[in-house]
């Protein structure tokens, strides 16, 4: 009854941090249950503020109290009252929800099984929506016109919402199916399509990570004849993918090749220098950041504004959270990416640090280190590497005992040498 009860407050909780997948045929009171959920989950998680130290306490906490900041901040620079400052980052403070899970530890078991739930709700919603174009049913893409999903880059181009979720889905099944656990069938279906839909989404920040996670995965801790199988099976099976999915990678040249012939008339780049160079409206910002606009107010209005011209604050990488939130949330990530990649977690939940890898990825041009996207999957996968991080005193045992037994295997074979008949 017990794990019922915390299995309906983590689906509940995913489902109001993933905004309903961004459904635009909800009645209103979602909205407001969205709203309250997220409220009272935050002011919860902030309770347990300081109940655990760990790696990832600082650097959640630093981003934590730069959010907070910025709605002042918004305040203070744009005239936004405070009210509506908070409004604003309260559909993205998932943040504390880590503090409680840090203090009520959920069992990460039934993480994972919410995460694969929400993995595959997303699959059929996915493919729901791209064989429906003409009925948007969640979200509106970037390849829209008239109220339908329209063809770019060689397909029908749909970004569905929540894709984080989806990429730690589709890890730790890849995790679960070369570690040989039950159901694999299932595995092998999750992890075969979280191969194609990012390319069917025909976004390079999708692609490759994804592309580059598969093969480091599949090529480490096996022996070199595997390794050549595997080789040759990719190329193999490289010339089908590539047959079958020419369209999309020729949409993604031509959309390469414009990007390049543009130069610094890009409009990422001048949505970049304009929100670093002109947008803040004092030295503060500089350290605080502008805080998020609120779309009551004229500073949301404002924002909305400078979308309408193509300045998409989402669409400027880490620029945009330092532009929302200052020098403490990027500090904070920084600290996140650096301890990610340099601790240790068990080979069994090597996923967090394969999804942390997407994360870092999509950074570079998207919006992946705060948007709703991808926050709760964040705060799920830095929790289960908390808690199943590898303490350094065995990491340090097991370099000795790795070196004692090169040690006694070169003395095994001095001896068998030396007492070789001639």
């Amino acid at each position: 009854m017990k794990n019922i009860k915390l299995y309906i407050i983590l689906f509940v909780l995913t489902l109001v941090s993933l905004n309903y997948f961004y459904a635009n045929f909800l009645p209103g009171f979602f909205k407001t249950g969205r709203f309250l959920i997220l409220l009272l989950s935050a002011g919860l998680g902030l309770l347990y503020f300081n109940h655990k130290k760990g790696p990832f306490t600082l650097p959640v906490q630093l981003i934590c109290i730069a959010m907070i900041l910025s709605a002042f901040m918004a305040y203070l620079s744009w005239g936004q009252s405070p009210f509506l400052g908070i409004l604003a980052i309260i559909p993205f403070f998932i943040w504390p929800i880590y503090f409680g899970l840090l203090k009520f530890e959920p069992p990460v078991k039934i993480l994972e099984n919410v995460v694969l739930m929400f993995g595959a709700i997303y699959i059929l919603l996915y493919f729901y929506q791209f064989s429906n174009p003409s009925n948007i049913l969640f979200n509106v893409g970037v390849s829209v016109r008239d109220d339908e999903f329209i063809e770019s880059r060689g397909i029908i181009r749909v970004l569905f919402p929540g894709v984080g979720i989806f990429w730690l889905a589709t890890y730790i099944a890849l995790t679960k199916l070369t570690r040989n656990e039950p159901y694999k069938v299932i595995w092998a279906v999750m992890v075969v399509l979280g191969l194609i839909i990012p390319f069917m989404q025909a976004t390079r920040t999708f692609i490759l990570p994804t592309l580059l996670v598969f093969l480091y995965h599949f090529l480490k801790n096996i022996s070199l004849g595997k390794k050549i199988a595997i080789g040759v099976l990719i190329v193999i099976s490289g010339f089908f993918l590539l047959e079958l999915a020419k369209p999309i990678l020729e949409g993604l040249q031509e959309s390469q090749e414009r990007t390049t012939a543009e130069g610094t008339k890009d409009i990422r780049y001048i949505a970049a220098m304009y929100f670093l160079t002109e947008f803040p409206q004092s030295p503060v910002n500089y350290f605080f950041g502008n805080g998020m606009g609120h779309e009551r107010g004229p500073y949301g209005q404002f924002i909305a504004h400078l979308a309408e011209k193509g300045f998409f604050i989402s669409d400027i990488g880490i620029f945009g959270i330092y532009t929302y939130f200052g020098l403490l949330a990027v500090l904070g990530w920084i600290l996140i990416f650096f301890k990610v990649f340099t601790l240790s977690v068990a080979p069994q939940f090597v996923y967090a640090k394969y999804y942390f890898f997407n994360v870092l990825f999509g950074a570079i041009t998207g919006s992946t280190l705060y948007h709703p996207n991808y926050m709760i999957t964040s705060v799920f996968a830095l929790y289960i590497f908390q808690i199943t991080m590898r303490p350094k005193h065995i990491e340090a045992l097991k370099k000795i005992l790795k070196f004692k037994l090169k040690e006694i295997q070169g003395k095994t074979n001095t001896e068998s040498k030396a007492f070789k008949p001639s």
